[in-house]
């Protein structure tokens, strides 16, 4: 098993080689779409470069589908507890102290670099279980 720190590593060239950034513009705390200005091919492209590196991919966009929204979009209570299964508490308890769940496209604009590379730690983890 990979640790963190590796995993972290490895998602920021990966990160950096999707966006064709240098290594050192990819922190772990720029957020993927509104800092690194990732747009939803490139986590497609991302997401395969991950694959091939760790041997398992991180939850795509499309995991959202089938997750509880109320009638505005925004995830309910028990839709936001199913995410836990593959999104990163830390990215989930971001929105706890919110007036309202998030849409999808609002969890997504949160997702930072360190997020992925908890998402990728994730997937490692249930694959070897």
């Amino acid at each position: 098993m990979r640790d963190f720190p590796e995993i972290l590593s490895g998602v920021q060239a990966a990160v950096a080689k999707t966006l064709d950034l240098d290594g050192h513009e990819v922190t772990p705390d720029l957020r993927f779409f509104p800092d690194l200005n990732g747009e939803s091919l490139e986590w497609l492209e991302l997401s395969f470069y991950l694959e091939k590196t760790f041997g398992v991919r991180p939850p795509g966009i499309g995991s959202f589908a089938g997750i509880e929204t109320d009638a505005e979009g925004r995830f309910t209570a028990r839709g936001f507890a199913a995410m836990r299964a593959f999104m990163p508490a830390a990215l989930l308890d971001r929105f706890k102290d919110c007036d309202s769940m998030p849409t999808s496209k609002e969890l997504l604009e949160a997702i930072t670099v360190l997020d992925i590379a908890h998402m990728m730690q994730m997937a490692l983890e249930a694959k070897v279980d």
